[in-house]
């Protein structure tokens, strides 16, 4: 692999992961009730700010990550939404967790009730990095990659997201359950 090649498959790769995260995030909650429990969620995160139009405004802004990011004119464009979204969710769970807020997460939707906290920091933290440094890829590096180098990347990529997004249920596989 060539060092052009190598650039493009970073970029891929940090525009692949991006895609399948906020991917999973939107749609998980946007499914039966899980829009609601996010929405509790950004209730006990705001006080008595209206959380129904922050929340949808959310999941709305992520889908435009995912619609931004796949298409080759918007991609900066996306990555760069990502990487600002992904800053502010680092600081709203720094928030829970200088506050001592008992707030569950639901970032991917579902049931998790997994509170938010330092790991959910470090992990918007790098995801936000990875984002800005696919959005600057995009921006100096040419745009196209061979088929071949978007598919590895795009392998590369999922098997990063997939425990990403999966990691209340890896953990408790490791959990302690001594009887």
């Amino acid at each position: 692999m060539v060092m052009g090649d190598r650039m493009h498959f970073v970029v891929e790769f940090c525009r692949l992961l991006i895609v399948m995260i906020f991917m999973v995030s939107a749609f998980g909650k946007s499914g039966k009730g899980h829009l609601r429990d996010f929405t509790d969620t950004v209730a006990q995160l705001t006080s008595n700010r209206p959380a129904r139009p922050i929340a949808r405004s959310v999941v709305a802004a992520e889908f435009a990550v995912v619609a931004l990011a796949l298409a080759p004119p918007t991609q900066a464009a996306g990555l760069l939404l990502a990487a600002i979204l992904l800053a502010g969710f680092a600081v709203v769970a720094e928030f829970a967790v200088r506050t001592h807020r008992p707030v569950a997460c639901h970032c991917f939707g579902g049931t998790d009730d997994t509170m938010l906290g330092r790991a959910h920091v470090v992990r918007n933290t790098v995801l936000a990095g990875v984002a800005t440094a696919g959005f600057f890829g995009t921006v100096f590096v040419a745009p196209r990659a061979a088929a071949g180098l978007t598919l590895t990347a795009g392998l590369a990529a999922f098997a990063v997201a997939a425990p990403l997004v999966r990691w209340p249920d890896i953990r408790v596989l490791f959990a302690d359950t001594s009887i």
